[in-house]
């Protein structure tokens, strides 16, 4: 395992992206989202399957600045290195809100990969609330100069089997790429959380065979950005790695690989893990899946991913988390995650009144968790209006934010804005909306929304004063 990388590992399934000869032109970037294994490639297809995506898709030129509830892809092309750009997927729940912090996984895809991202992981994000960034590996495209197709054979999965190929590239472009990935990697997450409430002990990175490597790259390189990494069915070379001796080493790894796994494949997970303990990390796991062998398992790097950020964040995380997740998804009409996994029962909505009592709940066991508190007073207040529609309980809630300790919150000033916007509506005295207005304009960590709406309410009572 010290010798350089001179072939790397990638997983093609046949039903949706055929393997090529060896002697055929290059292939597409396209890599396949599913497949059962067959006797015989599958005949190509015209065009890619369409992906059944759970949200509206937005195609932009840049990351959008207010994305939530959509799937927004846009190009990556870090310091003009790459053409044509690589493309990168955001998802943000439709509950997003700035009042909490919201952790960040991001999942290092194959060139053209980003449907089974999005079919993966997206709707976890949505119901277990994380931001969720998939982004195209360059380092491993198959159509570009030097790049070789060494060799295939085929592989077990629970979707019904696939094809694994060695693909080569000469060592010196592979290391530019795979470095560019990397900075470009943690470029988006800086992206991200310009625009996003992200907490940063929650980042982290995670990667599907050939492109585990560059998750295991982050946890060398760039353990101050990503405090935890999942390789699943990892492909490892420590060739790549530069550890930078000196630093604390926090970063948390997860090595998860199917019991049924060919054993390149295995051994090299488990070369993974005896590398990273023999250099001092001190958070390494390493876990064999029953009955699993060449498998996606986005669900058990989602486990993880939030475990351990819930571990760092301290004992409470979890619960409100679970609380306050349940109450976006109640106020935007979606099915309880909870009655959708059982096999044997319809979908049902989430009760507005076992929310509100889950929100409550959190807050009479944890008053003195001001981190937590104001957010929870927020949603409660919403529900109580959009859901139960007890608009007197709901102002009064939200009058709670204009004196201290609410008021110099981060949530205050949106919580004000609804109370005049939203609950007290028309019929609001004019001059206690505008006090009310008044406070929360005057911050100044104001969100540009909030600002424009406030301002705007602003302007037609003092009008309505004049007249």
């Amino acid at each position: 395992m010290n010798q350089l990388f001179t072939g790397l590992t990638l997983l093609i399934l046949l039903s949706a992206c055929p393997l090529p000869a060896a002697s055929a032109a290059p292939a597409s970037t396209g890599i396949a989202a599913s497949a059962a294994s067959a006797a015989k490639p599958a005949p190509e297809p015209a065009e890619d399957p369409p992906v059944p995506l759970p949200a509206d898709v937005r195609q932009t030129e840049s990351l959008m600045p207010d994305g939530a509830g959509l799937i927004n892809i846009f190009p990556v092309n870090p310091y003009g290195k790459i053409k044509p750009p690589m493309q990168a997927l955001l998802f943000v729940p439709r509950y997003y809100h700035p009042g909490r912090t919201w952790p960040l996984l991001v999942e290092a895809a194959e060139p053209g990969d980003l449907g089974r991202a999005a079919r993966g992981f997206v709707e976890q994000a949505e119901n277990r609330g994380f931001l969720f960034l998939a982004l195209e590996c360059s380092f491993i495209r198959k159509d570009v100069p030097g790049a070789k197709i060494l060799s295939k054979e085929k592989v077990w999965n629970r979707q019904g089997g696939g094809t694994v190929v060695d693909l080569s590239r000469p060592p010196g472009e592979f290391a530019r790429d795979l470095t560019v990935d990397s900075l470009a990697a943690v470029d988006l997450v800086r992206q991200v959380e310009t625009r996003y409430n992200v907490a940063r002990p929650g980042v982290a990175i995670t990667g599907f065979v050939g492109t585990a490597l560059l998750a295991y790259l982050q946890a060398a390189e760039h353990p101050e950005t990503f405090r935890a990494i999942i390789a699943r069915t990892g492909q490892f070379d420590p060739g790549y790695l530069n550890l930078g001796f000196g630093r604390k080493i926090d970063t948390s790894i997860c090595i998860i690989y199917g019991a049924n796994e060919i054993f390149k494949f295995s051994d090299q997970s488990k070369a993974a893990a005896d590398f990273f303990r023999a250099h001092n990390y001190k958070h390494v796991t390493i876990e064999e899946i029953p009955n699993s062998g060449v498998d996606y398992r986005p669900e058990i790097a989602v486990n993880y991913f939030l475990g351990e950020f819930s571990g760092r964040a301290g004992p409470n995380r979890a619960a409100f988390d679970r609380a306050t997740s349940r109450a976006g998804l109640c106020l935007v009409g979606e099915a309880d995650p909870e009655s959708a996994a059982a096999k044997d029962q319809p979908p049902t909505p989430i009760s507005p009144a076992k929310a509100l009592a889950a929100l409550d709940n959190f807050v009479e066991a944890h008053p003195e968790d001001r981190e937590f508190l104001p957010y929870c007073r927020f949603l409660a207040a919403r529900l109580l209006h959009e859901k139960i529609h007890d608009d007197a309980l709901a102002a009064a809630r939200l009058r709670e934010f204009s004196k201290p300790p609410l008021l110099g919150d981060a949530v205050a000033p949106d919580a004000l804005l609804y109370l005049v916007d939203k609950v007290l509506g028309p019929k609001a005295d004019r001059q206690d909306a505008l006090a009310l207005l008044h406070q929360a304009v005057d911050r100044y960590s104001l969100r540009p929304e909030t600002a424009a709406r406030a301002k705007e309410l602003i302007k037609l009572l003092e009008g309505d004063k004049k007249q």
